[in-house]
């Protein structure tokens, strides 16, 4: 989905998914992909030269639940700290205006059980 506008920038976007998570997994499909779509967008948008790196880890399996950790990495301008407490709210953006500034490289965690 994101292959295209990854390449036309020549960046790369690549995946590290752990190995010890199993090939299906229950949970809000819809929701996931929305979050996913954005952050990934986002992390491609705001990025000019680089990288974009999606992980996905095992952070704990207690019998039938698996805890995910989703991490999104980037060499695009970052988000400030003080922002991230807003990003997951509905129809919010953690810069008003869309100009590019320098913040330095960050990188925004979602967890999601």
């Amino acid at each position: 989905m994101f292959m295209a506008k990854a390449q036309e920038k020549q960046l790369s976007l690549s995946s590290v998914i752990d190995e010890s998570l199993p090939e299906l997994i229950e949970g809000d499909a819809i929701r996931l992909t929305q979050i996913l779509i954005n952050l990934v967008g986002n992390a491609i948008k705001f990025t000019t030269k680089g990288s974009v790196i999606i992980a996905i880890t095992n952070e704990r399996t207690n019998e039938n639940i698996i805890k995910t950790g989703i991490t999104i990495s980037d060499t695009g301008i970052g988000i400030e700290n003080e922002k991230f407490k807003y990003i997951f709210e509905r129809f919010q953006q953690a810069e008003d205006a869309v100009t590019p500034k320098i913040w330095g490289n960050r990188i925004g965690t979602f967890n999601s059980k």
